[in-house]
């Protein structure tokens, strides 16, 4: 009875741990409320009818693009009316290359020569442009609004990327070519959401999370951190990207390992397997399959953590895990839907000004998590209702996704 009385107390202490952790990344609704009216002023937006062309561009573009760790290689028809993708090769690159700028570059061009002798071998004779849409390079960099600047200036990779590239066409007698960077993905999907569709903003979620066409650089300070939060860079989008997560997570189950709740079988910090060791070894996707793991004892979460992490659980620390996870993900669908309820309602209040109503909108949505975590949408759709836009105007809102809006919106701004 007294170990009983034991193992349930330690249960207890163990819940009320966990319970604090998943706390701190709650957002209730007077925060949720206090940080959308902070924001309001904060956004910069560009009047979307002023950025694109006459929606007659048409042809044919090739475009590369980078997201660790996947290097995806297109053919993209540009129609305003029918943009569509004909031909797409997605690679896979080994995390130890994005440690090697030059070992990156050359990897990249080698799986774009892949795909353009087996797609283009006419190119040898026709001019055409090949842009890099760079995502999570491994150095640092800046980009413009559309409106300004299409290119992304990379510090260093800009000019290793462009020779390695030049260098390798040139020796398969690929010649007539130009070659860019081209970034803002943000900015990409909504051209893309443009040409596609009505759209009244666009949102890639997670990698970037912004509306519209925004200059969205608001200081870290005024958003909710806890202890556990991985130390990044001074921007918004960055706290709640797929890297960071993974960081979060990590750092919320050496917490808790440090603290005996669990992962018991591990003595001490040195014994966990590499993927807690290690930054950025927790992907998302195997957290994908934990959350979705709905059976008693959490089989597909054990098996998953243990073929893909490493990581030997018993049923208490896979619920923690879970729980964990979820409280995770679950901020970054309500703070990644915070810049799409401002531009809402400064959108409404324009058109109050104008003596007019909002009827609806339809807002773009791009993004790994969006993909992989079912309630992703759920909580997106919860912080809409909550804000302060409320449940009514809520209702009018659409979110769509179109996993290949940014091959099309990369093709699309080859011709602006």
């Amino acid at each position: 009875m007294a170990f009983h009385e034991f193992h349930s107390q330690q249960q207890l202490k163990i819940d009320k741990e966990v319970q604090s952790i998943i706390d701190k990344f709650e957002i209730n609704q007077v925060k949720l409320i206090k940080l959308c009216n902070e924001y309001t002023d904060s956004l910069q937006t560009f009047k979307v009818n002023h950025l694109f062309g006459t929606g007659q561009e048409a042809g044919d573009v090739v475009l590369a693009y980078l997201q660790r760790p996947f290097f995806k290689i297109c053919l993209a028809r540009v129609n305003f009316n029918n943009s569509q993708i004909l031909h797409q090769q997605c690679n896979k690159i080994s995390q130890e290359l994005f440690n090697s700028e030059h070992q990156l570059a050359e990897r990249m061009c080698a799986y774009t020569l892949k795909f353009l002798r087996l797609y283009l071998p006419h190119l040898y004779d026709t001019p055409f442009i090949l842009p890099f849409i760079v995502q999570d390079y491994p150095v640092r960099y800046y980009s413009l609004p559309v409106k300004y600047q299409r290119l992304l200036q990379l510090a260093g990779i800009y000019n290793v990327q462009v020779k390695v590239t030049s260098e390798s066409l040139a020796s398969l007698n690929y010649t007539n070519y130009s070659t860019y960077f081209m970034g803002a993905s943000k900015n990409i999907n909504l051209i893309a959401s443009c040409f596609i569709g009505e759209t009244y903003c666009s949102c890639i979620r997670v990698t970037n999370s912004k509306a519209g066409l925004l200059d969205f650089r608001i200081p870290l300070t005024k958003l909710p951190r806890t202890d556990f939060d991985f130390h990044t860079i001074d921007r918004f989008d960055k706290l709640i990207t797929s890297d960071h997560i993974s960081e979060t997570v990590r750092n919320c189950l050496i917490f808790l390992h440090s603290r005996r709740q669990i992962l018991s079988k591990y003595h001490s910090l040195c014994d966990l397997p590499n993927c807690i060791k290690s930054h950025f070894k927790l992907d998302t996707d195997t957290m994908a399959h934990i959350v979705l793991d709905e059976s008693e004892k959490l089989s597909i979460a054990n098996l998953v953590m243990l073929q893909q992490w490493e990581l030997e659980t018993n049923t208490n620390d896979r619920q923690v895990i879970k729980k964990i996870v979820k409280a995770v993900i679950k901020r970054s669908a309500t703070l990644s839907a915070i810049p799409i309820v401002v531009e809402i309602m400064k959108h409404i209040k324009h058109l109050k000004e104008q003596n007019e109503t909002f009827q609806s909108a339809t807002i773009g949505c791009n993004g790994s998590l969006i993909e992989i975590f079912p309630d992703y949408n759920k909580y997106f759709s919860e912080t809409l209702a909550n804000s302060p836009l409320g449940p009514d105007i809520a209702k009018k809102i659409n979110v769509t996704t179109n996993m290949e809006a940014i091959e099309i919106g990369g093709a699309c701004l080859v011709y602006q």
